[in-house]
């Protein structure tokens, strides 16, 4: 029998979008809670704060940088899985489907990406379909373990080990 896999994709178009805006100064773009007020900040200050932070991490996840070079590709990778990790946790990462019986390389197999759409196989259930951009860095969730997806193969969040 089968592992149960989610699918989570990440949510490049809107981070692309808010670092547009973010670089452009543009906050009213920002889909986040106006009414956040924290330590003496008005609401627009936490949401320019908070964009920055997430393109921060936007950034960090797509640097490619540090992964050229032997001496830094361990701390590259580390950047990368501890960018990944925030973004799902902050919301920029959705949950598209789920794979009911099968293993990771199934549901990698199940959501190839052609053109932004992806194609369904075997018994995966979609929740969404969106527009994709890269199909490197999403997150397949098995066994309540995380594993992002690189183009080397997977990476357990958690272990931050090679499967």
């Amino acid at each position: 029998m089968g592992l149960k896999v989610e699918i989570h994709h990440l949510l490049y178009a809107d981070l692309h979008k808010l670092s547009v805006a973010n670089l452009s100064g543009v906050s009213s773009l920002l889909a986040l809670d106006k009414a956040q007020k924290n330590s003496g900040y008005s609401a627009d200050e936490l949401l320019l704060q908070e964009a920055r932070e997430t393109q921060g991490l936007f950034k960090q996840l797509m640097d490619r940088s540090l992964l050229k070079n032997e001496n830094t590709n361990k701390e590259g990778w580390e950047k990368i899985m501890a960018a990944a990790v925030t973004l799902k946790s902050k919301g920029w990462y959705r949950h598209v489907g789920t794979l009911s019986d099968g293993n990771l390389m199934q549901a990698w197999k199940s959501t190839t990406n052609i053109n932004g759409y992806w194609f369904l196989k075997d018994d995966i259930q979609v929740k969404s379909m969106p527009e994709r951009q890269t199909m490197t860095l999403d997150i397949f969730r098995a066994k309540g373990t995380d594993y992002l997806l690189t183009v080397g193969g997977f990476i357990n969040l958690a272990t931050k080990m090679r499967v």
